[in-house]
């Protein structure tokens, strides 16, 4: 990490700040320009003792009501009630929190009080009506940023948009751009034309956070904080279901490792008293070292289809009347001529030879 005095972006976490000082005195930055935090036990006690006069652009992330709360009155001198970072001019707000009730108006207007020259503003969350009428405050005079001059809401709906542009405008402090979805980018009954804003389109929400400040690139390991993401789905159930498929594998291999190690015939008897895994291993394993007198049969009854196929062909007949010599019941079938007789009703060349000799 740079020096305080040459830093001038950070993406802090918990164990980052964890360790740092008691609350007895302050972390001097002079040259800090961008801070990202996302929230955390200490972030408030650190943000309140931050000092900064070059904090240009400010990302949160994972905010709660409690914290932005907390976060608004650690952004105020506590003597003068002055704004700490004055000089703050972009805001980038992830709430992040599907499950939690939304943000209510008053404790946004907290929020927009602390960094009054803002002119750059983007909220990630889709549900931001609260945030919009916040903006509109009660008229002219309680309105909030009225240097405003950018607001990004890509995941916003278009009429509450609308809305907040046009009520903006009433109150002469008017929304000059916006960035918005290209669904709402390619409405064809946008007033975005009539009123006088320029709009374009936010591809990707994450595009506003530098790529140093993504959580997933510096997130403590041994933090166990999984959150939504802009699907409503946490990042977590992924791996999650890695583990899972990992773990089946595992089992399959300890399997087959059994399967191949089960040479005893035991192991078919004591199938009631195994476990579930234990009686897959000993059925498999005992298929490997037992034979009935019935499959011995299916056997011979399978090698005499066989030669019954290759008996269609000249050069076959001698070889598979060779391989029923060789085995009892099948020699004696043969003798007897019976066996063929009643299979397909031919008698090959060279019992003809032998019969005639006979006669």
């Amino acid at each position: 990490m740079a020096t305080p005095d040459r830093l001038q972006r950070w993406p802090s976490n918990e164990s980052s700040v964890a360790h740092w000082g008691d609350g007895d005195g302050s972390f001097y930055f002079p040259s800090l320009k961008a801070l990202y935090m996302r929230r955390f036990p200490g972030c408030v006690g650190f943000l309140a003792e931050l000092v900064a006069p070059q904090l240009h652009t400010l990302y949160l992330e994972c905010i709660t009501e409690e914290a932005m709360s907390d976060i608004a009155t650690a952004s105020i001198e506590a003597g003068s009630g002055s704004p700490k970072f004055s000089s703050i001019r972009h805001l980038i707000v992830r709430i992040g929190t599907n499950y939690l009730p939304e943000i209510p108006a008053s404790a946004w207007s907290r929020f927009e009080n602390s960094y009054p020259d803002a002119t750059h503003v983007s909220i990630l969350d889709a549900n931001v009506r609260e945030f919009l009428r916040s903006l509109v405050g009660q008229g002219e005079s309680t309105a909030p940023w009225m240097k405003l001059s950018t607001l990004s809401l890509p995941n916003a709906p278009k009429d509450m948009i609308a809305d907040t542009v046009t009520k903006r405008a009433e109150i002469g402090f008017p929304i000059r751009n916006l960035q918005v979805s290209r669904a709402v980018y390619n409405d064809e009954s946008s007033f975005y034309e009539m009123a006088k804003v320029g709009v374009e389109v936010a591809e990707n929400p994450l595009a506003s956070f530098p790529a140093f400040c993504h959580t997933e690139d510096w997130q403590h390991p041994d933090v166990n904080d999984s959150y939504d993401d802009f699907s409503g789905q946490e990042f977590d159930d992924e791996s999650d279901g890695d583990d899972e498929s990992e773990d089946e594998d595992d089992s399959d291999e300890d399997d087959s490792v059994d399967v191949d190690d089960s040479v005893d015939v035991d192991d078919s008897v004591d199938v009631d008293d195994s476990d579930d895994d234990d009686e897959s291993d000993s059925v498999v394993g005992s298929e490997d070292v037992e034979m009935s007198e019935d499959d011995e049969v299916s056997e011979n009854a399978g090698e005499s289809s066989e030669a019954e196929e290759s008996e269609n062909t000249d050069d076959s007949e001698v070889t598979e009347t060779s391989e029923d010599a060789e085995e009892p019941e099948d020699a004696g079938a043969s003798d007897d001529g019976s066996e063929d007789e009643s299979d397909g009703g031919e008698i090959s060349e060279e019992q003809d030879v032998s019969d005639s000799s006979a006669q």
